[in-house]
Formats: C-alpha cells, sequence, structure tokens
C-alpha cells in the first residue's frame, strides 16, 4: 500500500513536515471539493478517462463533466497536466 519513487523524483516532491501533520497542522489540499468531487479529482488525477470514470461510478460523462469544472475552478487549475502536478505536488495518493 505503500509509493515508492527513485531519488530524482522524490527531490521533486515536497517533504512533509510529519510531527505537524500527526497535530493536526497540516492542511488538506483537497478540502474544499465535496466528498464526490474528492474520489473524481483522484481518479482523474491517475489517469483515467471521464468516460470510464462515468462507468466505473454508474454516472453519466456530464455529470462526470460538471464535477471536473467544480474540481478545476475550486483547485484553480485549467489542465489535466495541472491537475496531476498539483496531486504529486500535494502528495495525493492515486485511487
Amino acid at each position: 500500500g505503500e509509493q515508492y519513487f527513485s531519488h530524482d523524483i522524490r527531490s521533486l516532491l515536497p517533504q512533509r513536515d510529519v510531527k505537524t501533520m500527526q497535530q493536526g497542522g497540516g492542511v488538506d489540499p483537497l478540502e474544499a471539493l465535496s466528498p464526490r468531487e474528492r474520489e473524481i479529482f483522484h481518479l482523474l488525477a491517475g489517469g483515467m478517462q471521464n468516460a470510464a470514470i462515468a462507468r466505473k461510478l454508474f454516472i453519466s460523462p456530464r455529470t462526470v463533466e460538471t464535477h471536473r469544472a467544480r474540481i478545476v475552478r475550486k483547485l484553480g487549475i485549467r489542465t489535466n497536466s495541472e491537475l496531476i502536478r498539483f496531486a504529486i505536488k500535494n502528495e495525493v495518493t492515486f485511487l
């Protein structure tokens, strides 16, 4: 259940202050998102397409697009590349 990265990639990731996180001082970068938006964010960040997400969650592709639009507005990102970079930078796990 753990992720392993090469030294080169690890050097690009932010370092977490574990003690601060354990004391509740860490801020969840996805706290502005609803639970469903978080779920879709994780799937998008993992590289899934809207149609595949719709099938997986038993919703319409248009509903996925609506959630995606809300996610990018709330997080201030524009492209899938930015979404993935945001996920890596904030150490978001992929579903």
